[in-house]
């Protein structure tokens, strides 16, 4: 063999073997929760929901007690789950949950995190997981349209999406692979699409798929699609009296003058 076809076999023996013990980093696809009970509502006020929209939803690490979300950040203790944006600074409370994502960061370096638990319906929220727009079915494992009435282009934690920025929707360091579990499945009128619900938990794996922790040396940037519910508001009864008496009072007026 001439020494050139050596030190060729060395360069790609050499370059097989970095390629190897590079600690790549991937989103694993998400998992959905679909068993009951369910969490059934009535209307969608909005599929466009911001950082403020959240407000109240309740966030939580290692099974821990929650940490309630108010514009664009819940903060625990020694982390910090933040709605980001380069240009707005951050919290960014007033951006999409469609395009702008969330950074969960530690900055207690003695913290483990095991996993991430975000209970979006405290918030009047819930995840939209379906990319489909408005009633384009149906869904073979349903028979529904794949999209609740109201809900349309949903983004979950998983490969192939792009951010505002048409950057990836999730972004973690190496060596970090994530993965998204939807539960809490929530029924529209009765009905359930299996595209939205009540609940996210992240959990972190190594490249072996060995679940491992998130410390202060890793970082982890996400987007992962929300809608905002509405609660019909009733009209309190003096309220009503009031409005009551105005009516009265026109026709009254009314019935003097002619």
């Amino acid at each position: 063999m001439k020494k050139r076809g050596i030190f060729s076999l060395a360069a790609a023996v050499l370059f097989v073997w970095a390629t190897s013990n590079v600690a790549s980093a991937s989103v694993l696809t998400p998992q959905y929760d679909t068993t009951p009970p369910t969490t059934d509502i009535n209307t969608i006020s909005g599929w466009d929901t911001t950082g403020m929209d959240m407000n109240g939803m309740q966030v939580s690490v290692n099974s821990g007690a929650p940490v309630t979300w108010s514009n664009g950040v819940a903060a625990g203790a020694g982390w910090a789950l933040t709605m980001v944006d380069g240009f707005q600074g951050s919290p960014f409370a007033t951006g999409s949950t469609e395009w702008w994502g969330l950074e969960l960061t530690v900055t207690d370096p003695t913290l483990n995190i095991d996993n991430l638990v975000i209970n979006a319906l405290p918030g009047n929220a819930v995840f939209d997981v379906d990319p489909h727009i408005d009633f384009v079915g149906p869904n073979p494992s349903t028979g529904l349209d794949y999209s609740t009435p109201g809900s349309r282009d949903g983004k979950p934690i998983a490969p192939g999406y792009t951010d505002w920025n048409g950057d990836a929707s999730v972004q973690m360091s190496a060596g970090l692979n994530v993965q998204a579990t939807y539960s809490q499945v929530i029924s529209f009128l009765g009905a359930t699409y299996e595209d939205l619900y009540g609940t996210l938990t992240l959990n972190f794996y190594d490249n072996t798929g060995a679940p491992i922790a998130f410390t202060s040396n890793d970082s982890l940037y996400f987007v992962s699609d929300t809608d905002n519910l509405r609660t019909p508001s009733v009209p309190e009864p003096a309220t009503l009296l009031l409005f009551g008496i105005g009516i009265a009072g026109l026709v009254g007026c009314r019935r003097k003058n002619n």
